[in-house]
């Protein structure tokens, strides 16, 4: 059985201009979106692909322009229902993104973004493992954890004894479940220069503090306070 998705209590078209009014969102997307729509361009063509955690279909649209075949999978019927109104010829599957219902080894490349945050870490991956062919790639966006200031909201959850809705995986972490299931990464980026700033200071001053740490970080091989982590993995031939 599917839990109740927490997308399905957000309007898909309101989810879609978030970023008209939100500094965080658009900057995050101005970044972060030339490399997605670059690595999909490059390991969609001629491959069957996973769009997993598909939303409203954005992404899934972009992979249907290169690939041979597109799965696209979301636990919010909301969204799906959406996204096929939306995008007509995309096949997409109302499913948990850890129990797809696919079969083993049949697919060439999974995307997921913005998923590990919200699913149980060690089945999804264990889901990828399962559904990707020996030698298939991985694209995988998620949060960090010890992002500023997201990790001290982590210890003050923690202190008080409360859940959080999201569980944010921290770099190392994704790394170590990269081995255990049996993934090399062939390339990783942590280099957004995003952290929260006071109500109304990231509409005035955002954008230039963010460029300026982004630019900051340029000089070394990661940014560890980065907002979000990029990953492309490859699956191991047994």
């Amino acid at each position: 059985m599917i839990e109740k998705n927490i997308y399905d209590n957000i309007d898909p078209e309101v989810y879609e201009k978030r970023r008209d009014k939100n500094q965080i969102e658009k900057y995050q997307y101005e970044h972060w979106q030339p490399l997605i729509s670059a690595v999909i361009a490059k390991y969609s063509k001629g491959s069957i692909v996973l769009d997993l955690g598909c939303g409203p279909g954005n992404h899934s649209f972009e992979m249907a322009k290169y690939a041979k075949q597109v799965f696209a999978i979301d636990s919010s019927k909301r969204m799906l229902d959406y996204a096929k109104v939306k995008y007509p010829g995309i096949h997409f599957i109302y499913a948990d993104a850890v129990d797809t219902h696919l079969e083993n080894s049949c697919i060439d490349v999974i995307f997921s973004f913005g998923l590990f945050e919200y699913a149980n870490k060690e089945k999804l991956m264990k889901e990828i493992s399962r559904v990707l062919k020996p030698g298939g790639i991985s694209v995988i966006l998620a949060p960090n954890k010890y992002s500023f200031p997201r990790f001290l909201f982590v210890i003050l959850y923690a202190i008080i004894g409360k859940k959080r809705i999201c569980n944010e995986p921290s770099f190392g972490q994704m790394i170590k479940m990269f081995h255990t299931f049996g993934f090399e990464i062939v390339d990783y980026k942590m280099d957004d220069g995003l952290f929260f700033l006071p109500y109304k200071l990231d509409t005035l001053f955002g954008r230039k503090t963010w460029l300026f740490t982004e630019n900051f970080f340029k000089n070394f091989r990661r940014n560890p306070f980065s907002m979000n982590m990029f990953f492309i993995i490859r699956k191991k031939y047994a």
